[in-house]
């Protein structure tokens, strides 16, 4: 399957071009000055949801790094303006900012049209917003329990539904968020754990369905990795003091992090999991669940408000 980083050059093919040698080097000539000046034309583009922080900011700024022109979406415009400005300047690519909220249709269908008028095209979509909720299900209101499934899982929907016809003309790369939990839940993640489930299984789903079609499905599985995504309380929005952090040698840096997981994306992995803390609990989980349960004791996940 071709690349899409190594598509040919869009030119206009409709003239009806003289047979000689002369006008077919003239014209081939007109057709790489065509390209040197218009850069988007050999320029893989990226589509990223929750750009502003954490996983998909430092996701943007290595998908700039190896040349892709980048669409951000999020809540918090500002950054992403910032964000835009630093990767134009350093990376010399361009980037299409858009506030979008994952819960609302719109702006997801939105962000997928700014990408068309901007780049036309779009090669590769990471569905990355979201956020952890963290606590005992019975802590959890039913509107907070709500919120969760709608970023976490219907907003991964939403962005797939407002970009699977771009990506399978493209036949490009669709890269789903999902986490360690996917595989595992204890203790004060039931919620979370629920909604990661959910998208594990609509990847290995969507594999299936849209491979046929020359579009590749990486569901991504990290561990516990630096970002903000700790800092979110049960209602979506910015929290303190509700959670205590891993021990530093669980904890893999953002932009390694991000680094795999592009790699991942661009050699059409179907999983990557992350961190090797984040394969051995999910070996654990399932070949040895007893071993699990020492793990949860020995770092006192059972107890109400000490989750990870």
């Amino acid at each position: 399957m071709a690349d899409p980083k190594e598509r040919p050059t869009r030119q206009n093919l409709s003239l009806n071009l003289p047979s000689s040698s002369t006008s077919t080097s003239r014209a081939s000539y007109a057709v790489r000055v065509h390209a040197d000046t218009d850069p988007h034309l050999n320029r893989s583009v990226a589509l990223i949801t929750g750009a502003s922080s954490g996983i998909g900011e430092a996701l943007a700024r290595v998908f700039a790094q190896r040349g892709y022109d980048l669409v951000l979406g999020a809540r918090r415009i500002d950054r992403l303006e910032a964000l835009a400005k630093e990767l134009e300047h350093s990376c010399r690519i361009s980037c299409s900012v858009q506030s979008c909220d994952v819960m609302c249709t719109e702006d997801l269908d939105a962000l997928a049209q700014a990408a068309r008028d901007r780049f036309g095209r779009i090669d590769i979509v990471v569905a990355n917003a979201g956020y952890s909720a963290q606590g005992r299900v019975d802590q959890f209101s039913e509107e907070e329990i709500q919120r969760q499934l709608e970023v976490n899982v219907m907003g991964v929907v939403r962005t797939i539904r407002a970009t699977k016809d771009d990506l399978i003309a493209s036949q490009g790369r669709l890269a789903i968020m999902g986490s360690v939990n996917s595989f595992v839940s204890v203790a004060s993640t039931g919620v979370y754990a629920m909604s990661k489930h959910a998208v594990k299984a609509l990847a290995d789903a969507l594999w299936y369905e849209m491979h046929p079609q020359g579009v590749s499905v990486t569901h991504l599985a990290p561990g516990f990795v630096a970002s903000e995504i700790r800092g979110i309380g049960r209602n979506g929005e910015p929290a303190s003091g509700h959670r205590r952090n891993p021990p530093a040698w669980m904890v893999m840096s953002t932009e390694t992090a991000a680094r795999k997981m592009v790699n991942a994306i661009e050699s059409r992995r179907r999983e990557r999991i992350l961190t090797t803390f984040g394969h051995f609990i999910i070996s654990v989980e399932r070949h040895a669940r007893w071993l699990l349960a020492r793990i949860i004791r020995r770092f006192k996940l059972t107890k109400p408000g000490a989750s990870y």
